[in-house]
């Protein structure tokens, strides 16, 4: 048996992602990225302390954008276009 752990959060004071998703088991971890634009994209085998640190930065006052590409996009995860 497979048990999956998915987590999403909207970013609606965002003015470049719309929404970040995080499911992953155990062997896989993945955070799916939708962005205003509509594309959807997964980043493979990111840890879940990034999803968390979005999380909180999304409770913030700071830019999710800025932090997604510093902690996901910057750090080279392997990534594939999806929608």
């Amino acid at each position: 048996m497979i048990f999956k752990r998915s987590r999403i959060f909207g970013c609606s004071r965002s003015s470049v992602i719309q929404t970040i998703a995080y499911i992953s088991d155990w062997k896989k971890s993945n955070l799916f990225v939708t962005f205003n634009s509509g594309a959807t994209y997964k980043y493979s085998d990111v840890p879940f302390s990034h999803y968390k640190t979005l999380s909180k930065v999304n409770r913030s006052t700071d830019s999710v954008g800025s932090v997604f590409n510093d902690i996901v996009k910057g750090s080279g995860y392997a990534y594939e276009k999806i929608s």
